[in-house]
């Protein structure tokens, strides 16, 4: 299995578990019907868009191999009505307990089952506002971060 692929087998399961009220999927399926707040490991927009990456350092300063693994997730909102500021807060609260969640599982077991080294929320985010057939949608692209011992 891929460092890429663990990463999301160990985070997938811990987060369905965790985050009431998520539709947590692994990678999107476009054919799937959506709950109304959705959280995707594994995001890829378009067919051909990439899910992640991965870049492995060698001998990292005593570590051995190291593959740092970039996850691009997104986690949406919508219920069919036109309310952006309720559905923002959705989001940044779905974000703001995925954040908790990477936190609380390094706290209480570093290697997310011996997985990783450590996982974090990337920096970067975007996000959209519109409205589509099931009326107005908030979405919030970003990025997972683990660091993974290599082969």
């Amino acid at each position: 299995m891929s460092a890429f692929d663990a990463v999301i087998s160990a985070l997938a399961p811990k987060a369905a578990d965790e985050l009431e009220g998520v539709q947590v999927l692994d990678g999107w399926d476009r054919e799937k019907d959506l709950a109304d707040l959705v959280l995707v490991l594994g995001f890829a927009p378009t067919p051909g868009t990439p899910a992640g990456t991965v870049r492995r350092d060698e001998d990292a300063d005593g570590f051995g191999t190291v593959e740092t693994v970039t996850i691009a997730c997104t986690a949406a909102s919508w219920d069919g009505d036109l309310d952006y500021a309720g559905k923002g807060t959705q989001v940044a609260d779905l974000l703001t307990r995925l954040r908790d969640l990477l936190a609380a599982e390094s706290r209480a077991d570093r290697r997310l089952g011996g997985t990783v080294l450590r996982a974090y929320l990337g920096t970067a985010s975007q996000w959209y506002r519109e409205v589509d057939e099931r009326g107005a949608t908030v979405q919030c692209d970003f990025a997972v971060v683990a660091e993974v011992h290599g082969p």
